[in-house]
């Protein structure tokens, strides 16, 4: 059985209800024989989100979605880079800082996404959903995760792709219509699974 795990983070200051977590609450996946989804949670925590992340993976998992929001997005945003800076002085939901300047001290500068960014961002175009691709994916927590994410497979090879998926806030994104777009992103992702253009192993 191959696994696809998606996430999305909690509340946190100025969202109350974060939309990640309604879209993931949302979606309803639709996957073929041999596939299941899990839906998981993250805290806005500079302590926990990542180690919580990474304890989620396992053996099976073949595609990890992380999903978080952008206040100043007006569509889905995939982004292909994570830095190994915590850029930000900001507190998360506990009133903790970040933990020093580096997400992984002594790791490469940049690590990237393994996702093909650029396909899923056409295969939302194409359903009329607005998306993009970037480079940039903040200075709080979701930049954090990601890189520690990707870290973490570069060290410890396995049959998983992994990216991150920025979307904005509920008033320019309903949960419906972004439950949509992570059906499109997983249906486009199980396509080219099968066209061989991505390969998890």
């Amino acid at each position: 059985m191959h696994e696809i795990l998606v996430t999305a983070f909690g509340p946190f200051s100025g969202f109350p209800e974060n939309p990640s977590e309604a879209i993931l609450a949302a979606w309803s996946p639709d996957l073929p024989p041999g596939w299941r989804a899990r839906k998981f949670v993250l805290p806005v925590s500079w302590a926990d989100a990542a180690p919580r992340l990474l304890a989620a993976l396992r053996e099976e998992t073949r595609f990890v979605l992380c999903l978080g929001v952008a206040a100043g997005r007006d569509r889905i945003t995939l982004e292909r880079l994570a830095r190994n800076r915590n850029d930000t002085a900001l507190a998360d939901t506990g009133g903790a800082k970040p933990p020093g300047e580096a997400v992984v001290p002594g790791g490469p500068d940049t690590l990237r996404s393994s996702l093909p960014a650029d396909d899923l961002a056409d295969a939302l175009q194409a359903a009329g959903i607005p998306a993009e691709v970037s480079d940039d994916a903040g200075a709080y927590l979701c930049n954090h995760v990601s890189y520690a994410l990707f870290h973490h497979l570069a060290r410890h090879p396995r049959a998983c792709l992994a990216g991150f998926i920025h979307v904005p806030p509920a008033d320019r994104l309903a949960p419906a219509q972004g439950a949509r777009a992570l059906r499109t992103v997983v249906n486009q992702l199980l396509a080219d699974l099968g066209d061989g253009k991505v390969h998890p192993a």
